[in-house]
């Protein structure tokens, strides 16, 4: 299920953008879990999961456009 928020931002994304933007959200997970030396709490967790069901759908909407 997606918040608001990220419906929000979905409906800004651009399908030319959408490449750009998954590299974004896809280096920002990527940095808080494998480059970060602070733990990671379960609100965190569940942000970063979060993060990554969003680039999944921006993924899916560039490829069906």
């Amino acid at each position: 299920m997606l918040s608001p928020a990220q419906v929000q931002l979905l409906h800004y994304a651009d399908a030319l953008d959408g490449p750009h933007l998954v590299k974004s959200l896809k280096l920002l997970h990527n940095i808080a879990v494998y480059h970060s030396t602070e733990p990671i709490d379960e609100e965190e967790k569940d942000a970063l999961y979060l993060i990554k069901g969003l680039w999944e759908c921006v993924e899916g909407i560039v490829r069906e456009r």
